[in-house]
C-alpha cells in the first residue's frame, strides 16, 4: 500500500496509512481545522433531521439577511457546485463569439488554464474582467485601500467579475462589480459557492436563469455555512503565526511559496502545500499552543 495515502483527518493534520502525520496547509476550506466539533454537530444534528430539506427553512431566511446585512440589497444570492461550473455556466448563456474573460492575476490565469476548458475569443467584442482577489491581497500586503486602488484601474471590459473564492478572510469589498464571487469559507467546507449577481446588471438578467437559488441547497448545507461563517468571523483575529520560512510571501493566513517546484523539502518536515495553481497556502485560524510551537521550530 501506497504510504502516502491517508486515511483520516484531524483538526490540521491528514495522517496517512503508515501513520504519518502530516500538516495540511493546501486549502482554505481547511480553516476551522478537520472534524472541528462545533461544525461536525451541526452535520450531525442536520443528518438525522433535516438533511434533504431544500424549501424555505430558517436557516435559508437567516443565510439571505446576513448576506443582505453584510453585502446590501442591490446583489441576487446565488449559488453554483463549483467554481469551475460557474465558467461554464457563464459561457452557456453566451455565443461562442462572445466569450471573453480577461484574467487579472497570473496565478489565476494558471488555474483557469487547467481547470476550465472554455473557448476565449479575443475578438468578442464585450469583454469581461476578471480579477483574482487573492493575488491583489498578496501584492499589496492585505491593505484595502492598494486593493481598490489596483481594482479600479482595471476596466478593459463592459463587465466586471471579482473572484474572491480564494481569499483568506470574510471581510470582502464589492467595488460596485457586476458579479462577485464569495470567499469558499463561506460555504461552510462542501463542494459549492456562493455568488453575488447585481441587481441592475445585464448579467443578472441573463446568468441568472443557469446559476441555483439558495433554497435549492439542503438546510444542511446553509446551516453549516452560518455556523462556519460565524466562528470564523469570531476567531480570525487572532495572532497569526509569523512562518519562519525562506522563500515564501506570506501575508496574515495566506501564503505562497515563491519556488513552485520545491515542494518536496516541505513534504519531508510533513507539510502538506498546494502544488497546483493557484498555488495559494493558508494557516488556520485556532492554533493550539503545541501547533503553534511545531510550525514555530520548522526551518526551511
Amino acid at each position: 500500500m501506497n504510504k502516502n495515502l491517508f486515511k483520516k483527518a484531524k483538526g490540521p493534520f491528514l495522517i496517512s496509512s503508515a501513520d504519518e502525520k502530516f500538516y495540511n496547509l493546501s486549502t482554505n476550506s481547511n480553516i476551522l481545522g478537520y472534524s472541528y466539533k462545533k461544525l461536525t454537530s451541526i452535520v450531525k444534528n442536520n443528518i438525522s433531521t433535516s438533511w434533504n430539506i431544500n424549501a424555505e427553512t430558517i436557516y435559508h431566511a437567516r443565510l439571505k439577511k446576513l448576506f443582505e446585512k453584510i453585502f446590501t440589497k442591490d446583489y441576487y444570492a446565488v449559488c453554483c457546485p463549483s467554481l469551475e461550473d460557474f465558467f461554464y455556466r457563464s459561457a452557456a448563456f453566451h455565443s461562442e463569439n462572445f466569450i471573453n474573460f480577461k484574467i487579472s492575476g497570473t496565478s489565476f490565469q494558471k488555474w483557469f488554464d487547467s481547470n476550465v476548458f472554455i473557448k476565449n475569443n479575443s475578438n468578442a467584442d464585450q469583454l469581461i474582467d476578471l480579477i483574482d482577489m487573492t493575488e491583489l491581497y498578496l501584492q499589496y500586503n492585505g491593505n484595502n485601500s492598494g486593493i481598490e486602488i489596483a481594482v479600479n484601474k482595471i476596466n478593459n471590459g463592459k463587465y466586471k467579475i471579482l473572484n474572491y473564492f480564494w481569499y483568506p478572510v470574510t471581510d470582502i469589498k464589492l467595488y460596485n462589480s457586476d458579479i462577485i464571487i464569495l470567499p469558499e469559507i463561506y460555504s461552510g467546507n462542501f463542494n459549492f459557492i456562493f455568488i453575488l449577481i447585481k441587481k441592475d446588471s445585464v448579467l443578472y438578467k441573463n446568468l441568472n436563469t443557469y446559476l441555483s437559488d439558495i433554497n435549492t441547497l439542503s438546510s444542511l448545507y446553509i446551516s453549516s455555512s452560518l455556523t462556519n461563517y460565524y466562528l470564523i468571523k469570531k476567531n480570525e483575529n487572532k495572532k497569526i503565526l509569523k512562518l519562519n520560512w525562506n522563500g515564501i510571501k506570506q501575508v496574515n493566513r495566506l501564503f505562497t511559496a515563491e519556488d513552485l517546484s520545491d515542494y518536496k523539502k516541505y513534504k519531508k518536515k510533513y507539510i502538506l502545500l498546494n502544488e497546483n495553481p493557484p498555488y495559494y497556502n493558508y494557516l488556520p485560524i485556532i492554533l493550539e499552543e503545541y501547533q503553534y510551537k511545531y510550525l514555530k521550530r520548522i526551518k526551511l
